[in-house]
């Protein structure tokens, strides 16, 4: 198997690119790759890191917003309660004032 060749760009010698004189040249596209792969881990852990941030700030917002609900509806509640036992008070007297009527036989002036 033939060695690879480089050729000289001055003198168009063609020079055997022997490990010696490979190994510069691999070092550095290595050492090119090797800081291109760590900036995208970088740049991963960066974009994880925001998503965590975004969706924890969106568990914190559904908190919030479960929390109000629930407390307009313990209010809501209050409040047809109240209606309610204002109803019945009113509807226990009306009853009453009807039954007085009927037992009262005789009107006083």
């Amino acid at each position: 198997m033939a060695e690879p060749t480089v050729v000289c760009p001055q003198c168009k010698t063609e020079i055997k690119l022997t490990e010696s004189l490979a190994a510069p040249l691999l070092e550095s596209v290595r050492h090119d790759y090797e800081q291109r792969l760590r900036q995208k881990e970088t740049d991963m852990a960066k974009r994880e890191h925001l998503l965590a941030e975004r969706a924890e700030s969106l568990e914190k917002a559904k908190a919030s917003i479960d929390h109000q609900v629930a407390q307009r509806m313990q209010i809501e509640r209050s409040r047809i309660a109240a209606e309610e036992a204002q109803k019945a008070k009113l509807a226990l007297g009306g009853d009453l004032d009807q039954k007085i009527k009927k037992s009262a036989p005789f009107k006083k002036f």
